[in-house]
């Protein structure tokens, strides 16, 4: 679930100057420097399982509410005091990026049955952006550089997948009505992860390498959905693929064009 109004006040409740857990809590986030990134966000999810009341830490749906919403609110206290923890430069892989959404969409390996209209003449970019619900996906990744904690950001990659699979979706039945088989039925790796790479060129996402690592130190991978498994792991290939030899092939078939 997204951020809520009471984190503001439990934020207040365990940072204000006069609480007698600031400093107590304080204390774990400086550790940060003497530990690995994954073992400093176990030790905020342990930090955040102590605080739960106990009436609330034995039925797990609220142990996980409760879990999410401490943990947002240790992560961004972490993010106040030590932001130079968390700033990168833009990664240089963005150059081949930048060169790649003004590519013809004719040089990607596109599923056709997936994509509505000519692409004859028309960029990557433009192809996705003219769909709107591939539109509306990059919209959800764009949404992502904005957020500063690891669970939302893989929210916003996880809505940006769920566009697509819809996208897909409505492109391959057209005027078709929509069975409950086809409802529930996802995209196979391979079309996904085209489509995907496609709405990430089309989106103005700046630095997608500095997402794909923010969620490699930071997210909280023992405790994370399987969706959410997913949708990092579709991050990760996409990351790999855009430092990869076939988009640089790409783009030196296009020279020749």
């Amino acid at each position: 679930f997204r951020p809520i109004d009471a984190e503001v006040s439990l934020s207040r409740a365990l940072f204000n100057h006069r609480s007698p857990y600031r400093a107590k809590l304080d204390s774990i986030i400086s550790q940060y420097s003497t530990m690995t990134s994954q073992d400093f966000v176990t030790s905020l999810v342990d930090t955040a399982q102590l605080i739960i009341p106990h009436q609330y830490s034995e039925k797990p749906f609220e142990q996980s509410i409760a879990l999410l919403s401490i943990f947002r609110v240790l992560f961004n206290r972490f993010y106040e005091l030590y932001p130079e923890y968390l700033l990168h430069p833009i990664d240089e892989c963005m150059n081949v990026v930048w060169v790649l959404r003004k590519l013809p969409a004719k040089a990607f390996p596109l599923p056709s049955d997936l994509i509505t209209g000519d692409i004859e003449g028309k960029s990557i970019s433009e192809v996705f952006n003219r769909d709107n619900q591939y539109h509306a996906a990059a919209q959800f990744l764009e949404n992502a550089i904005f957020e500063t904690n690891p669970t939302d950001v893989l929210y916003y990659l996880h809505r940006c997948l769920l566009s697509i699979n819809k996208g897909a979706l409505i492109n391959r039945l057209g005027a078709n009505p929509a069975s409950p088989e086809d409802v529930n039925q996802l995209l196979c790796f391979d079309d996904l992860f085209s489509l995907f790479f496609g709405v990430f060129l089309a989106s103005e996402v700046p630095d997608i390498f500095g997402i794909n690592r923010f969620l490699n130190d930071y997210a909280p991978k023992q405790n994370l959905s399987p969706a959410f498994e997913y949708t990092q792991a579709n991050l990760e290939a996409l990351v790999m693929h855009c430092r990869g030899d076939e988009v640089r092939k790409i783009i030196e078939r296009c020279k020749c064009l």
